[in-house]
């Protein structure tokens, strides 16, 4: 990835020297897609095909104290004003006791596992990806992670923040939502495989949305356990996830599983790419069931050609609906 240096500080203090310095990196696409939003009933099988284009900038800031300690922060552009209040972007500071990190960051859940490979130019609604409590969504943020790396085992632990843009904080009775997701997850690599595990609890309570009354003292308390196996031979990666959540979510029990599996094949510039996700169980949480094939060729010099078709099985109350895209990707 090519960088551009904007500003490099050297502080010398006897032996030591410090550097700080900030880079650009980006992304580009530009192409054609058919999305799900159009396949509605009134449209029958109907789609429209439409361009599609985006042009991203991420800011990477870099340092290292004098006495060896390193520490950064990452943003895009257009997240900028996110980035200041900390629900995006991230910060970091690392060294010998391991790495902490905050801001918009996964849970140590998703950190140690993580999603099976997608398709598509646009990503086509990111339906490859599971469910996770912790995942950094935002409202929560900054989530705090640390991890620490000894050998081929890394270990995680994250917490999110205790409230969430529905109130303020201050005491309990005074917020209008507490939901706060812990978690702990570790992943081990031998060879051409890893195996990560995790698991992750949400609990609090919400209000209503109307009002500062609570729906109910603890509403949500579910747990989640996550188990993902990947390998690497011969030219393919396989990814194979499963998930148990159980619990109460706003007040109503949750006892559900969740499945993704995706094999991916390269044979010099040529990928290729099939996934089926099922955690329709977790609806209330986002969850749905999927499947999708797709493609992409590297042209060089960070630019390829990517394509993918994408099926929704519980769009259109359970009719189904397709998208798919095809265009260039760009690398910076």
């Amino acid at each position: 990835m090519k960088k551009i240096l904007l500003a490099t500080t050297m502080l010398v203090a006897g032996a030591s020297i410090a550097a700080a310095e900030v880079t650009l990196s980006g992304s580009a696409r530009m192409g054609v897609i058919s999305n799900y939003s159009d396949n509605v009933a009134a449209n029958g099988d109907e789609s429209d095909l439409t361009f599609t284009s985006r042009a991203r900038v991420v800011f990477n800031l870099s340092g290292e104290s004098d006495s060896g300690l390193s520490f950064g922060a990452s943003f895009r552009a257009d997240n900028a004003v996110g980035a200041n209040a900390g629900d995006a972007g991230s910060v970091f500071v690392s060294g010998a006791f391991g790495k902490l990190s905050m801001g918009d960051v996964d849970g140590a859940a998703q950190m140690a596992t993580g999603h099976v490979a997608g398709v598509g130019l646009t990503g086509l609604g990111d339906l490859n990806e599971s469910v996770f409590l912790g995942a950094g969504d935002g409202a929560t943020d900054p989530t705090a992670l640390y991890e620490y790396a000894a050998g081929d085992f890394t270990v995680y632990l994250s917490a999110t923040n205790p409230v969430t843009t529905l109130g303020v904080a201050g005491p309990p009775a005074t917020r209008t939502s507490d939901l706060t997701a812990v978690a702990i997850g570790g992943k081990y690599t031998f060879g051409d495989y890893t195996v990560g595990l995790g698991y992750e609890n949400l609990s609090g309570f919400e209000a209503a949305a109307t009002g500062a009354v609570a729906i109910g003292a603890d509403n949500t308390d579910v747990d989640h356990v996550v188990l993902k196996v990947s390998a690497n031979v011969a030219g393919f990666a396989v990814q194979g996830l499963i998930g148990q959540a159980d619990g109460t979510w706003r007040g109503v029990a949750v006892d559900a599983d969740q499945y993704a599996a995706s094999v991916s094949y390269t044979t010099g510039a040529l990928t290729g790419t099939v996934f089926y996700t099922d955690d329709s169980g977790l609806a209330a949480l986002g969850g749905t069931t999927a499947y999708g094939i797709g493609a992409s060729y590297d042209l060089g010099g960070g630019a390829s050609v990517v394509g993918g078709v994408v099926e929704n099985k519980d769009a259109n109350a359970g009719a189904g609906a397709t998208a798919f895209d095809l265009g260039l990707n760009f690398s910076f």
